[in-house]
């Protein structure tokens, strides 16, 4: 249950990105005032959170695999997809439905 909770964590933290910028010195003051480092870092940051979000739902995909095997538990819609049609569309939601299912 502790993994489930990071990773919903990591989630909302995908939704609601903080952004912080420190002064160091006068020079990286002026490299974010000219955007050159600002379009560098949203780059970098929009690719990091895109590789992020890509390895999370292989991580939901692979728990909830596991767990329907695990229980016997069919799939009714999308056979062969389901998996990846439920964790792409709603992580949040797979991640409630593994922690219910695996409650007991």
């Amino acid at each position: 249950n502790a993994f489930l909770v990071i990773i919903s964590f990591i989630c909302l933290s995908m939704l609601f990105p903080a952004k912080q910028y420190n002064k160091i010195d006068s020079k990286t003051e002026e490299m974010v005032q000219s955007n050159s480092a600002t379009d560098l870092d949203d780059t970098i940051n929009k690719a990091l959170r895109v590789l992020i979000y890509v390895y999370i739902l292989v991580l939901i995909v692979s728990a909830r695999s596991a767990i329907r095997k695990k229980y016997a538990i069919p799939e009714k819609n999308c056979v062969g997809y389901e998996d990846v049609v439920c964790a792409v569309c709603c992580p949040c939601c797979t991640i409630c439905l593994l922690a219910r299912q695996t409650g007991n």
